[in-house]
């Protein structure tokens, strides 16, 4: 079931400067202001061991949305392992409102991905955080699989939405995929902006049903 921080108007896969975005904190806050948009929930990459200071960002995302009335939840896309864990430390985990699964990266085994991905809903989704899949199916996109077209796809899905761990409906690759979409609740959907450029939380904005 989704969040609540997925209620109203939210802004949800931000990227910031510290990883692979042009757009700084302070440029999400003032698109945010400019857009009426109520609530930020950034969504930025982790490794194990990070390249950046995580507690300065969590500060600086918290000090922003003080100054500017914009309500912001910190949070981290981290890659699945082969080993059923996830590619990030206690720390950021602590820290994450919301933990972004990515299996983009992943070992060229669709048998192994689809099993350590149960490990890692099975391992980690009882926590107190909220389980987003973001950009599912790349993996298989990637390996020139068409995801529809593969079991294994479709049974992460359907590992997903049982477990209550969220898909995003990302608009940077276009997935989630229309037609399985349409197979599950609206509340197990997201969507994401995977914002890495100003073009991309453009292209957000003009996704939005127009009032």
């Amino acid at each position: 079931m989704r969040s609540e921080m997925f209620r109203g108007s939210y802004l949800f896969h931000l990227h910031t400067t510290r990883t692979d975005s042009s757009l700084t904190v302070d440029d999400h806050f003032q698109f945010a202001l400019r857009a009426g948009v109520d609530r930020l929930l950034f969504l930025e990459h982790i490794r194990r061991s990070p390249t950046y200071d995580v507690v300065g960002l969590a500060r600086e995302v918290s000090m922003h949305s003080e100054t500017s009335g914009v309500s912001a939840f910190l949070g981290f896309e981290t890659k699945l392992v082969a080993d059923g864990t996830l590619d990030i430390d206690d720390q950021a985990l602590e820290l994450a409102s919301v933990i972004g699964i990515a299996e983009h990266g992943f070992p060229d085994d669709e048998h192994l991905l689809v099993t350590a991905f149960a490990k890692v809903i099975e391992r980690y989704a009882e926590r107190s955080r909220t389980f987003v899949w973001v950009h599912p199916g790349l993996w298989f996109l990637r390996h020139r699989r068409p995801p529809d077209a593969e079991p294994g796809y479709r049974e992460m899905i359907a590992c997903a939405h049982e477990a209550g761990v969220l898909l995003e409906r990302n608009l940077r690759y276009n997935l989630l995929t229309e037609s399985q979409a349409a197979l599950l609740p609206s509340g197990d959907i997201v969507l994401g902006a995977d914002a890495h450029s100003l073009k991309d939380l453009e292209r957000w904005q003009a996704s939005l049903p127009r009032s």
